[in-house]
C-alpha cells in the first residue's frame, strides 16, 4: 500500500471511529473528528514533488497534521491552543526536496490573516503564537516533524 492509500485508510479509520463514538475517542477534550478547512482556505503554492494534485489529496495531509497534534497533545499547551481552533485556519502547501528527503511543508494561518502572497510563495509570520504554525512531513518515513508555533 502505498503512502497516500495509508494516508486515506487512516483518514477513513478515524472519521468511522468518529460516526460510531465520537464521545469515547476524546483526548484533552477534543473528539478526533477532522478539521473542517473548506478548500477555498488551501493554497498549493508548489508542487515540486507532483504529490498535491489537487486540494482533496492536501486536505489529506492537512487532516493528518491536526491527527499527529492530537496524538501528541497531552500535556502541550501550545497543541491544545491549536486544535480548539482547528476550523479556523488557511493553509499553505509545498511540496519539495528538502537535503535527502521528500517534504510536505504545511504552513497555517488564521482565517482573519490576509495576504496577497498567499498564492504565490510561502507567507511567514513572526509572532502571533497559535495563530500561526507550520508543520512538516517526510514523504519516504511517513510522519510528521519540525513542528513551528509562533511563541
Amino acid at each position: 500500500m502505498n503512502k497516500t492509500n495509508k494516508i486515506k485508510a487512516a483518514l477513513i479509520f478515524l472519521a468511522i471511529l468518529c460516526a460510531f463514538g465520537c464521545n469515547k475517542t476524546k483526548k484533552q477534550g477534543f473528539c478526533t473528528k477532522t478539521a473542517r478547512i473548506s478548500s477555498e482556505n488551501i493554497y498549493i503554492v508548489e508542487d515540486n514533488l507532483n504529490i498535491l494534485k489537487s486540494k482533496k489529496i492536501a486536505k489529506i495531509y492537512i487532516e493528518q497534521a491536526f491527527a499527529y497534534l492530537l496524538q501528541n497533545s497531552s500535556g502541550n499547551t501550545f497543541y491544545t491552543d491549536i486544535l480548539e481552533k482547528k476550523d479556523k485556519y488557511s493553509v499553505q502547501l509545498f511540496s519539495k526536496k528538502d537535503g535527502e528527503k521528500d517534504v510536505v511543508f504545511l504552513n497555517f494561518f488564521i482565517l482573519d490573516y490576509k495576504s496577497d502572497d498567499f498564492c504565490t510563495k510561502r507567507v511567514v509570520v513572526w509572532d502571533g503564537g497559535s495563530y500561526f504554525w507550520h508543520i512538516s512531513y517526510d514523504v519516504q518515513k511517513d510522519e510528521f516533524f519540525d513542528v513551528w508555533i509562533n511563541y
